[in-house]
C-alpha cells in the first residue's frame, strides 16, 4: 500500500509540476512584454545583447550571405571594407547555429528602409527591433525575457508545489476511498 501511495504522490506531483512549468511561460512572456521593453538606450547605444541581421554581397556569381551580428560589431565590420547592406530580402528567416537560434522578421517595408525584428534565443530570449537602411541602422527597441534568470526559480517552485499538491491529492484520495 505504501508503494501505491508513493506512486500516486509522484504521478499527481509530476502532473502539477508540468502544468505549473508550462503556464509559467505565458507569465514570463507577459512580464517581458510589459516590464522589460527598452526604447531609451543609455548613452544612445543599445545593450550588448542587441542583434542585427545583415546581408554581405557574394563574390561574382555567388549568392549574398545573410548573417547575424551584435550591434557593437557593426562598426568594425563596416570599417573592414566588406560590402554589407542592412536591407534584407524576403519576409523572414532563421539562422540556427550550434549554441544559438536567431529568427528575423521584416515587420514593415518602407520606402528605402525596413523595420526588422531579430529574436535571439539561448536559454533566454531577446528581441531587437531596428530600422534598417542600406548603409546604417537606427535602433528602435529592445527587450528580453526572464528566461535564464528566472528559469531555475520557476523549476524549483514548480517542483516544490508539485510535491505538495501531490501529497495533498494523495491524502485526499486516501480519505475518500477509505484506504489506510
Amino acid at each position: 500500500m505504501r508503494i501505491l501511495k508513493i506512486a500516486l504522490t509522484i504521478a499527481v506531483g509530476f502532473v502539477a509540476f508540468v502544468a505549473i512549468t508550462f503556464s509559467s511561460f505565458a507569465v514570463n512572456d507577459g512580464i517581458s512584454h510589459t516590464l522589460l521593453k527598452s526604447v531609451d538606450f543609455p548613452g544612445g547605444e543599445p545593450p550588448d545583447g542587441f542583434w542585427v541581421v545583415l546581408r554581405t554581397a557574394g563574390t561574382t556569381g555567388s549568392e549574398d550571405t545573410i548573417t547575424t551580428e551584435r550591434w557593437k560589431s557593426v562598426a568594425t565590420l563596416r570599417a573592414s571594407g566588406r560590402k554589407v547592406s542592412f536591407l534584407i530580402p524576403g519576409k523572414e528567416g532563421m539562422r540556427p547555429s550550434n549554441e544559438h537560434n536567431y529568427t528575423y522578421t521584416i515587420v514593415e517595408n518602407r520606402k528605402g528602409s525596413q523595420i526588422i525584428e531579430v529574436i535571439y534565443g539561448n536559454g533566454g530570449r531577446s528581441w531587437s527591433r531596428y530600422e534598417a537602411f542600406d548603409d546604417h541602422i537606427a535602433p528602435v527597441s529592445y527587450r528580453t525575457d526572464l528566461g535564464a534568470l528566472v528559469g531555475g526559480a520557476i523549476f524549483w517552485t514548480a517542483a516544490v508545489l508539485g510535491f505538495f499538491i501531490g501529497r495533498r491529492a494523495t491524502n485526499f484520495l486516501r480519505q475518500k476511498l477509505g484506504v489506510a
